[in-house]
Order: structure tokens, then C-alpha cells, then sequence
């Protein structure tokens, strides 16, 4: 049965993933994302589209951190947060997409 909350039925923003998918973006991911940023300004060639799709990477798990974050804040998902939910999702749906990309290097 589908996880409903207020009526609402989450299992119809989710498709492959779940709000309890999606990692912390935690200070060391920040200090990375930051030293990246850094970095990409002096990179060229295959050394540049790395460090873009890790720069991607991090802000997609950004995005969907802050989105989960503020939908759980007070432990209950309403109606009204079901755009917060896709957008968390769908961040966190890139964030492995790109994810996969690299790995697959």
C-alpha cells in the first residue's frame, strides 16, 4: 500500500526513490564543492568535465538535501509540500544520474 500522509499519496512523486534516499550534504561535501569550484577555473579538456559533473554532482545533492530537509522539518508531508518532494526527488534522481556517468568513466 502507498505511503499517504494527509490524504496525500506519496507514491506519486517517488518513482525509483525515496526521501530517505537522499544523503546529508555535510560540511566535508561543502569544503569539496568549494575546493572544486576553485579547481574548474584552472582545469582543460577531460580534467574539466570531471570536476563539472562532480561540481554537478555535489549541487544536485545540495538541492535535495535542503528540499528534504525543509518538507520532514516537522516530521509530517503535506499536500502542499508535494512540489518540494519532486523537486528533492528529482534532484536526487540527477545527483545519480551524473553519478553513474562518472563511475562509468
Amino acid at each position: 500500500m502507498a505511503e499517504t500522509t494527509k490524504g496525500f499519496d506519496l507514491s506519486l512523486l517517488e518513482g525509483d526513490y525515496n526521501l530517505s534516499d537522499i544523503p546529508d550534504f555535510t560540511s566535508t561535501d561543502a569544503i569539496e564543492l568549494h575546493e572544486l569550484k576553485r579547481k574548474l577555473a584552472e582545469a582543460t579538456g577531460q580534467a574539466r568535465a570531471d570536476i563539472s559533473n562532480k561540481i554537478g554532482y555535489l549541487q544536485f545533492i545540495q538541492a535535495a538535501d535542503y528540499f528534504r530537509d525543509l518538507v520532514l522539518e516537522d516530521g509530517v508531508v503535506t499536500a502542499d509540500e508535494a512540489e518540494r518532494v519532486k523537486k528533492a526527488l528529482q534532484d536526487y534522481a540527477r545527483a545519480v544520474r551524473i553519478k553513474t556517468r562518472v563511475d562509468s568513466y
